[in-house]
């Protein structure tokens, strides 16, 4: 089983969540989640999703600006934007589990028993 899952969307990760719940698995205990997007019902779960945050607003402001300007004929050449993401560590993400113990190794069946020699 995976020890952390990073989902493209925060509704993608909160419904992980949900079914690792459903399966007896703990978060962050077990698994750790995080989303990106960083919408506002990420801050309600339980636990409090972790999230890249995207800048929605200067992304949106972004690309109106472009509409508006091709709307009134303008051609403006194709541009590349860069909008920096956040990153905000919360409740649902941990340090990884432990890994499990691992079984002791006995002698072998039908192994000779060793003697020690004084």
């Amino acid at each position: 089983m995976p020890t952390a899952s990073i989902a493209c969307t925060d509704e993608l990760a909160i419904g992980f969540m949900t079914a690792l719940r459903a399966a007896g698995r703990a978060v962050p205990e077990d698994c750790s989640v995080m989303g990106f997007d960083g919408i506002a019902f990420a801050d309600y779960c339980e636990p409090i999703l972790s999230v890249v945050r995207q800048p929605f607003g200067d992304m949106g402001r972004d690309a109106a600006g472009l509409m508006l300007r091709r709307l009134a004929g303008e051609m403006p050449p194709p541009i590349r934007t860069h909008h920096p993401c956040q990153l905000l560590m919360r409740a649902s993400t941990g340090p990884p589990p432990p890994p499990p113990a691992r079984p002791r190794r006995g002698p072998r069946p039908g192994a000779r028993p060793t003697r020690s020699v004084p």
